[in-house]
């Protein structure tokens, strides 16, 4: 009976996704994917990258409000301390355990696993954000400023989260312009 049922439950997983995020995307007036984004990755190169991830990674826990590095239970940071270097089972950076332990507490300004999530706007909502932030009443206004003046409601556009593409599409100013604005 199961085995008869998995197409089945795959489509009705498969609309209710979908209905789920046109939902979203229409209450929130967003566009794209619901989940798009909330992955970031990118490659390990060296040992430098590496401690400078694993110093990153136990240091989210107290970031996040979750508890200390030492005492938090999700990593496995004690087991690291308690079997450090014992028949080699972990590779060693540092000569001696403290070392590991002091760089891993160290306060740092690591920001290469950081990312922004920047939201996702339609159109239509840009396209009403401009003229509010802008006040004005029409969109083709903008063509007849001049471009300093573009420029700085150009930078006021970006710090709120319209993209380039967005602007340039809406407003039909230069890309250049708005690149270097």
């Amino acid at each position: 009976m199961i085995g008869n049922a998995t197409p089945y439950i795959s489509k009705f997983m498969q609309k209710l996704n979908t209905s789920f995020a046109r939902y979203i995307n229409l209450k929130y007036e967003r566009t794209g994917h619901l989940f798009q984004g909330r992955f970031l990755s990118s490659p390990i190169e060296n040992d430098r990258k590496f401690i400078s991830v694993t110093r990153y990674i136990f240091q989210n826990p107290p970031k996040a409000g979750l508890g200390d590095i030492d005492s938090y239970i999700w990593t496995n940071f004690q087991a690291i301390i308690k079997n450090y270097n014992a028949d080699n089972k972990y590779p060693s950076f540092f000569a001696h355990k403290n070392d590991f332990i002091e760089f891993i507490k160290a306060p740092n300004n690591d920001t290469e696993m950081e990312y922004e999530n920047k939201p996702h706007f339609c159109d239509s909502h840009c396209y009403r954000l401009i003229k509010k932030l802008l006040k004005i009443h029409k969109i083709t206004e903008l063509k007849k400023c001049k471009t300093d003046i573009l420029k700085n409601y150009i930078k006021t556009l970006k710090t709120y989260g319209i993209s380039q593409n967005q602007i340039a599409r809406i407003t039909g100013i230069n890309r250049k312009i708005i690149k270097t604005a």
